[in-house]
């Protein structure tokens, strides 16, 4: 079992998960930014063949750094690649411009495509090839501080012997429902942390993750929480202090970054092996 963190393509913040499940399948999460499409299908050519084949796409939410990579390579699905599913819900497109006046334009595309759609519900369990994908939260329509990134629907991956809780940009409201429903239950190997590290979950929701592995989709600037090179840690960002909390909550934590490259992490008989498959190159700041 393989999970594998694109790297964004461009300077702005992205996600972006490619999953290769024990008998093969290919499945995927979210995927980025319109840059980052083209990269998406790279890394799935090179998993799954010269037409690859994925058997669910996921998406945590409707915002642009999370679908519009796989809405930029629909023009070429069925000629360089196939989809099975697409697995999402989505707020209604009047409550997120009421609540958010944000973009909804994903949604309505991917319905224009009509594909084999699953909505996905808590508790609802995915058979991956061998490992399985488990709904833990999709979002209240009356809950409407933070409106899209609390519609986030949290994923649980368990495969090989590792948990892994993808929380996409789950934000404070969305993270204290998260761990009212589950407490202690959240603990898990692998935490994709929540809003690209920053602004996200509260810090006892990692508490109770208490994860081995923490993955970042966070650019250098968005990491260090820098505007300017010269100044490290005088941006406007919250990441320094999540990045306290995990230091608090474990000092031999392992850190997988997007700034550092996209990465390939391993799971076998309850262990992970962290690989760096390409380095970044080139980024400002």
């Amino acid at each position: 079992m393989k999970i594998i963190q694109n790297a964004h393509q461009s300077p702005t913040q992205m996600m972006g998960y490619v999953l290769v499940a024990p008998d093969g399948s290919i499945s995927c999460i979210d995927g980025g930014n319109v840059c980052d499409g083209v990269h998406m299908l790279e890394l799935l050519r090179r998993y799954g063949g010269g037409k690859p084949h994925v058997k669910y796409w996921f998406f945590t939410h409707v915002h642009s750094d999370h679908c519009n990579a796989f809405l930029s390579l629909l023009p070429r699905l069925g000629v360089d690649f196939t989809v099975e599913h697409l697995v999402y819900t989505f707020p209604k497109a009047e409550n997120v411009r009421k609540y958010d006046g944000g973009e909804w334009e994903p949604a309505t595309m991917m319905e224009a495509w009509n594909p084999e759609h699953i909505e996905s519900r808590a508790g609802d369990v995915i058979d991956l090839g061998g490992a399985t994908m488990t709904c833990l939260q999709t979002f209240v329509e009356e809950e409407h501080e933070n409106f899209i990134n609390n519609s986030t629907t949290v994923w649980r991956l368990d495969g090989e012997g590792v948990s892994a809780i993808f929380l996409g940009d789950l934000g404070i409201e969305g993270g204290r429902r998260l761990l009212k429903t589950y407490g202690s239950g959240l603990k898990c190997h692998i935490a994709q942390m929540a809003h690209h590290g920053q602004n996200g979950v509260e810090r006892d929701v990692y508490a109770a993750m208490k994860p081995e592995v923490c993955l970042w989709n966070a650019p250098t600037w968005l990491f260090d929480n820098t505007i300017d090179p010269l100044y490290p840690g005088k941006g406007p960002w919250k990441t320094l202090e999540t990045r306290q909390w995990m230091r608090e909550l474990g000092d031999d934590q392992r850190h997988v970054v997007t700034k550092d490259g996209t990465w390939e992490l391993t799971l076998h008989e309850g262990q992970v092996t962290i690989d760096r498959l390409e380095a970044r190159t080139g980024e400002r700041a």
